[in-house]
């Protein structure tokens, strides 16, 4: 059988095959380069980081006093720990709230059947500066072609937007919980989130929901107060962290924007536990919440505390102590249980002002 002679047409479609084989081949390897090149910048910043907030909290816990050292840990419920918690509630990151009815609908991801698929059809810019791997942020962590948000700037002061493009709606933009994971957990702090709603007054500029001063952005849910249809979202940052080399490092594995319906009977049940036996525990409470730490009583927030819990229930309520009402425990016990019912906004932490013991 004869070997079919190539023309210099056939020649010229193997040479161009080749050469755009070679150039995709160029392409990949540089996407990895990059991609391994972030990736490193991250884990480099990541230890460094750790490294220098180990150091931070021990000198705060070697220059303090010692009647003054680490005073109220032992009275405080910290509800992201590794303590089971009993009752109905969601938690994620630091932050606890009231159980999902359902699973949320995630904004920017559609669920499909072979899995979350991003919904393109929203601009983020930081500082003023629309980049696409900004996108990142937004995008679900399965996403198969998901890749790193994460930069070195020179200030510490950041202005991101996240803006919907409202003539390519790909289904409603209903939303009432952010869910955000920082790479630099703490290392930031929110100075004003503004949502904007799409059925806004066009003629004002003012935004539909503001919050300020939102301290040390950790892993952690907001719950809004009520839902919007996301049109856009400033978010005004400040980085408390500059690295070796003298720059501000800032990025976000996700964030997602869920739209969710909570069941409003939520509530959690925490023990706690002192070395001694227990005389009076203080009405006064101190809660820190999405929005930060206030003060507070057990009665106003309906919080009840049982001497002992099995299965789920409560038994023998204990009279908490406010103002010249000295209410003492009878009982030796070393414990409690604290019934919290869950609101409207996710909390991180109680803290009972003072337990006395003997």
């Amino acid at each position: 059988m004869a070997i079919p002679k190539l023309n210099s047409k056939d020649l010229n479609g193997i040479l161009k095959k080749a050469q755009d084989k070679i150039i995709q081949m160029q392409a990949d390897v540089d996407n990895i380069k990059a991609d391994t090149s972030e990736k490193m910048t991250v884990l480099k910043n990541e230890q460094e980081y750790a490294i220098s907030e180990l150091l931070r909290m021990s000198s705060i816990i070697e220059q303090s006093q010692d009647e003054n050292r680490l005073r109220g840990v032992r009275n405080k419920i910290v509800l992201s720990g590794p303590e089971n918690l009993l009752g109905t509630y969601d938690k994620y990151g630091t932050t606890i709230h009231r159980k999902f009815l359902r699973q949320p609908v995630n904004v920017f991801n559609l669920m499909t059947t072979n899995g979350p698929m991003f919904r393109d059809n929203v601009e983020v810019s930081i500082n003023g500066e629309k980049r696409e791997r900004f996108k990142q942020m937004l995008m679900h962590t399965a996403v198969p072609d998901k890749g790193i948000s994460f930069g070195e700037y020179n200030s510490p002061n950041l202005k991101m937007e996240i803006t919907v493009d409202t003539t390519n709606l790909l289904g409603d933009t209903n939303f009432n919980v952010i869910e955000i994971d920082p790479y630099l957990a703490g290392s930031f702090h929110i100075k004003s989130l503004r949502v904007f709603d799409i059925h806004r007054d066009a003629l004002s500029n003012e935004p539909e929901f503001e919050v300020k001063d939102l301290k040390r952005v950790g892993p952690s849910r907001f719950v809004l107060d009520r839902k919007f249809e996301l049109l856009k979202i400033e978010i005004d940052i400040e980085l408390q962290y500059k690295n070796q080399i003298g720059l501000y490092p800032f990025g976000i594995k996700h964030m997602y924007f869920l739209n969710a319906d909570f069941d409003p009977s939520s509530y959690i049940i925490a023990k706690v536990e002192k070395d001694k036996f227990i005389e009076t525990i203080n009405d006064n409470i101190f809660i820190r919440d999405q929005h930060g730490r206030y003060e507070t009583t057990a009665t106003d927030e309906d919080i009840k505390l049982y001497l002992s819990e099995t299965n789920g229930v409560l038994e023998y309520e204990l009279e908490t102590s406010r103002h010249q009402e000295v209410n003492t425990i009878s009982r030796n016990t070393r414990e409690f249980y604290a019934r919290i019912p869950l609101q409207n906004s996710a909390i991180v932490s109680i803290e009972f002002a003072s337990i006395e013991t003997r």
